[in-house]
């Protein structure tokens, strides 16, 4: 019997599954990437901004120096707390195949100095 085909034939078939899944993971690492990217930069503006008692314009203009493409969701700041919700949109690498073009990140940090959880280098 002559078997040369069948492999050549299954490995075609099964070609355009591996690219998927490869697809699937470069995309979830740029994902993965950008969203710690940016939960560090709003854990670093929180701590910075309890440690110097920054305002919510010098809040913005740190922000904007980290990283211009990020946008300030929800800011709060108060003698005794401060919130920030960060929004980020990057560009889809591999999703325009299944239709999406750009993925929205959100970070989401606060302290609170009532529970005096100070940061360990203060």
């Amino acid at each position: 019997m002559n078997n040369k085909g069948q492999v050549l034939i299954v490995f075609v078939l099964i070609l355009p599954l591996l690219l998927l899944l490869a697809a699937y993971i470069i995309d979830n690492t740029y994902i993965a990437y950008h969203t710690n990217k940016l939960n560090q930069i709003n854990q670093l503006i929180v701590e910075d901004a309890v440690i110097n008692g920054m305002t919510s314009e010098e809040i913005e203009e740190y922000v904007a120096k980290n990283d211009e493409s990020i946008e300030i969701d929800f800011m709060f700041v108060s003698s005794d707390k401060v919130e920030l919700t960060l929004k980020k949109d990057i560009k889809s690498l591999f999703g325009n195949i299944i239709g999406k073009t750009h993925y929205t990140l959100t970070s989401k940090a606060s302290f609170d100095y009532v529970n005096e959880d100070f940061p360990p280098y203060q």
